[in-house]
């Protein structure tokens, strides 16, 4: 069935594609979280592969799918950047990351900008981006997703230099990634932020954060999202109208300090009945010193221009 398959992708799809495949080493063995906490974080099941059964998988998936797979392991932080941008460089199709959204974010920091398609096989603890195109946790799935070679161009965020997917947070939530060890999101994966969120409410001070749109205006809150997808984490919704390729950002700004009210808004289907502030931008300047994360990674500090670079991106997808 396999050569019958790989026979009709190669005579009736066109030409086989090539593809790096960038693995985390890490990527596969999973989070071990209990099923109610899975499910409050709308987290799905995954397998526990070991780094060798995942690949032999994913290896078998993409060739029945006339995907002519090529397997690069990352070696330190920033390397799925490098390799994603040799790929592009050496003209290869698409590559596809394997692990969770920071593996996703590095090789998306090295094809933005080329004609080298990003495609995902979810194997972190979340994988928000992969949900937001609709690419399926399954691995045999998520492989047909790149056999079929389904494409689009979307935005990104661009910040000092690196670019994101969804968001960027700013101030407190920011503040809270910065503080997740290693060990206890190893333990603990996307439920850790919880953990630190209510250990540090206590001991943060929620300075007030001033900021000016590309329209020059001057926003003042305790809490800043800036959405360029749907999604701010796992289980939260920020912006419904949020879309990956409309040429703009939605920044919401919350102006009490109530953290309770943020997760309410986020877990609210009615955002219309919050006191928040939201407006349609290309570019947001961040006049104050706070803790900035994207994509759920902590980045860096304030003062910091975000801004929106359209068409940056092209993604295979299950999602038009």
């Amino acid at each position: 069935m396999y050569v019958i398959s790989l026979c009709w992708s190669i005579f009736f799809k066109g030409d086989v594609l090539r593809v790096l495949v960038v693995m985390n080493p890490g990527a596969g063995q999973g989070v071990h979280l209990p099923f109610f906490l899975r499910r409050m974080l709308k987290l799905p099941q995954k397998e526990d592969l070991s780094a060798g059964e995942l690949r032999e998988r994913i290896d078998r998936g993409l060739r029945g799918q006339g995907v002519q797979p090529e397997f690069e392991g990352t070696q330190y932080p920033g390397h799925a950047t490098v390799l994603a941008r040799q790929a592009a460089a050496e003209g290869f199709d698409a590559v596809v990351a394997v692990g969770g959204d920071g593996t996703v974010n590095e090789v998306v920091n090295g094809l933005a900008g080329t004609e080298t398609a990003l495609g995902i096989i979810p194997a972190g603890t979340a994988n928000l981006f992969a949900a937001e195109l609709g690419i399926p946790s399954d691995i045999q799935a998520a492989c047909a997703v790149v056999g079929q070679d389904v494409r689009k161009i979307i935005d990104l965020g661009f910040i000092d230099g690196r670019y994101f997917t969804m968001m960027a947070g700013i101030g407190f939530d920011a503040h809270v990634v910065r503080l997740v060890d290693r060990r206890l999101k190893g333990q603990w994966g996307a439920f850790s932020y919880l953990i630190v969120a209510l250990r540090e409410l206590v001991r943060y001070s929620f300075p007030r954060i001033e900021a000016i749109t590309d329209t020059g205006e001057s926003l003042f809150g305790y809490y800043a999202f800036v959405q360029n997808a749907c999604s701010y984490g796992s289980g939260f919704e920020a912006s419904p109208g949020s879309r990956l390729d409309d040429g703009l950002f939605e920044v919401i700004v919350f102006p009490r300090r109530r953290f309770f009210t943020v997760i309410q808004y986020l877990l609210s289907a009615r955002k219309e009945s919050f006191d928040v502030v939201t407006r349609s931008i290309r570019k947001l300047e961040l006049r104050t010193p706070h803790d900035i994360q994207i994509d759920g990674d902590f980045f860096s500090q304030g003062p910091a221009v975000i801004e929106l670079r359209a068409r940056s991106l092209h993604v295979l997808t299950a999602r038009l």
